[in-house]
């Protein structure tokens, strides 16, 4: 009980936006009580006076009081439905953008572990189901359990023992909700986990469906999406029952209240104990007390389905974002890096990726790191854009420990060039710039001309704001590069950290990476992933890394006169770069 109100303390933070509204609504809801039980009352008084007692002179007063009534429970329910949808409204905007700012600043790690899709089930489906929450569960929850608690003290005023009769099937049908609301948690839950699963699974093979394609993988593929699928379809299927048997129980449950008080009514009117007046109040109100039990039942099935979505939320929420501050401050302007015997996994039982990494950079020096496949390149990058915690050793950067420093700020003033060259479905401004706080327009076009990118955008129908399609499909691989290497620019301080990628590029394209990262080697201070030999012969040092470890280093003359493992690597350049780029 204690995590449930937690949980719903923070959807209920969602309605703060419009907590005046929240305010009307709890204001007619006294209106909304009071209809429901004038309703009733006048009907019977009608009956007893009017075509009992033969009172007819009253009757034009009675139905129009009878009306007035009516017309205000239309009204006041009709604008309080209206507010609930538009509180809804409020809380998903709210918790969408709130769950969104939070998981643009979780760690790379999370992403690791959590697919793209389940991510976005969180942020869509999640969230609708708790602004169907905030619009119809919680304030309708406690509008039922208003009205039922009125609409009993008022029967129960004008016939308790019929109000008895009524309570003996009432009781059974609130017993009957509260275990079929346990059942529906546990299987909305497991509803909850399958379509995150299978949404994750559907996004990869939407984003792969070439490669599935060509390696004529689709029928495979199907199955398993309808593996996974199908595992939703029977949770669901299990929540549709439950949700079906309940309406259909309290529907039934209702006839029999009418047919025990039409019963007991008639034997109180032979009596003398009930008049004709009450038990038709009595026959009409039947439906009313248990319309709530109906919507009561409905509504903690959208309560259920948003404990679901909370909980999964919470689990997103209780992964920590990257801190937006630090301890230390290296500065502004870039002076010494620094590796002192650095140890790393990305796995706690893993093997080291890096193991005892030491070496230093200083302002305008350029350091080439070579080595073969997996011997912990990347990773070295990976640390310096903070992308990873949980180092051993020590790096500094200006004499700040790398691990005090608050991510932003390094991302500030180290520009990081990877292999990942994702383009947004956005213009080619944007996709230099991103939107960036501190990069104008002047700031983009300069990027764009240091790295020539500005040779083919010139070209381009609209040139700055031509418009990029998904993963740039109507630009050449090349190209992309191009505008990834101009983003990493723009807005860059002194330190590059360039992971060349130039792999499948035209011959032209070629040319204009080889002479932005020689723009780039010759007025920053670099350190580079290099698989040009132009690059790594122009470095001040080379590191040639080996499982994790720093096997050589030195210059290119240095190591090529050792004829060690970095002599081998630089004669499979230098064949590579006679044969030339490939061709498109």
């Amino acid at each position: 009980m204690k995590k449930k109100l937690l949980l719903l303390s923070k959807a209920l933070r969602a309605l703060r936006p419009r907590l005046l509204w929240v305010k009307i609504t709890f204001g007619l809801l006294p209106l909304s009580i009071a209809a429901a039980v004038l309703g009733p009352w006048l009907l019977m008084t009608f009956v007893d006076t009017c075509l009992m007692a033969g009172h007819w002179e009253k009757m034009p007063a009675l139905v129009a009081a009878m009306l007035g009534v009516w017309a205000l429970s239309y009204a006041v329910d009709g604008s309080c439905a209206y507010i609930y949808q538009a509180v809804g409204q409020t809380g998903i905007y709210f918790l969408r953008s709130d769950l969104y700012r939070h998981v643009l600043r979780l760690p790379r790690v999370f992403f690791d572990h959590h697919p793209v899709g389940a991510i976005l089930t969180r942020l869509t489906t999640d969230t609708d189901s708790i602004g169907e929450s905030l619009s119809v569960g919680m304030v309708g929850v406690l509008t039922d359990v208003l009205k039922i608690t009125a609409l009993l003290l008022f029967l129960f005023h004008i016939a308790g023992s019929l109000t008895l009769v009524l309570l003996a099937v009432l009781v059974p049908s609130f017993f009957l909700i509260r275990w079929v609301q346990i059942k529906l948690r546990a299987i909305y839950l497991s509803a909850r986990a399958a379509l995150a699963e299978s949404t994750g699974f559907l996004q990869e093979c939407l984003k792969g469906v070439k490669t599935l394609q060509l390696y004529t993988a689709e029928a495979r593929a199907a199955e398993r999406y309808a593996q996974k699928n199908h595992r939703y379809y029977n949770a669901q299927r299990l929540a549709n029952f439950a949700e079906v048997s309940v309406a259909s129980g309290v529907e039934g449950l209702t006839n029999f209240a009418l047919v025990l008080i039409l019963w007991a009514g008639a034997k109180g009117i032979a009596a003398g104990s009930v008049t004709v007046g009450v038990l038709i109040a009595f026959m009409n109100s039947v439906d009313r007390a248990f319309a709530p039990i109906r919507d009561f039942a409905g509504h903690l099935t959208v309560l259920q389905k948003s404990f679901a979505a909370l909980e999964h939320m919470d689990q997103t929420y209780a992964v920590p974002s990257e801190p937006r501050h630090g301890q230390a401050d290296p500065g502004d302007a870039f002076r010494e890096l620094s590796f002192e015997n650095v140890r790393f996994r990305y796995r706690k039982q893993g093997p080291d990726v890096l193991d005892g990494i030491s070496f230093t950079l200083r302002k305008g020096q350029r350091i080439a790191i070579v080595g073969p496949t997996g011997s912990g390149k990347s990773t070295i990058i990976r640390l310096l854009g903070k992308m990873y915690e949980g180092y051993e050793g020590s790096i500094r950067l200006n004499g700040a420990e790398l691990a005090q420093v608050a991510p932003p700020r390094v991302r500030r003033r180290i520009a990081i060039m990877t292999q990942d060259a994702h383009l947004f479905e956005e213009t080619v401004a944007f996709n230099i710039g991103l939107d960036r706080h501190g990069i104008g327009a002047d700031d983009i076009v300069s990027a764009a001309h240091y790295v020539y990118a500005d040779s083919f955008i010139g070209r381009l129908p609209g040139q700055y704001d031509f418009h990029v399609a998904e993963n740039g499909k109507n630009l050449s691989s090349g190209q992309g590069q191009l505008l990834c290497f101009a983003r990493a620019v723009a807005g860059a301080g002194e330190f590059v950290i360039l992971d060349e990628a130039t792999s499948a590029v035209d011959s032209v394209t070629e040319q204009c990476l080889e002479k932005a990262v020689e723009h780039v080697l010759r007025d920053k201070t670099v350190i580079a992933i290099a698989h040009r030999l132009s690059t790594i012969r122009n470095a001040d040092l080379i590191l040639v890394l080996d499982q994790g470890r720093i096997v050589e280093r030195g210059t290119h003359e240095e190591l090529v006169r050792l004829g060690g493992l970095y002599a081998k690597l630089a004669k499979d350049l230098e064949q590579a770069a006679r044969q030339g780029p490939p061709v498109p």
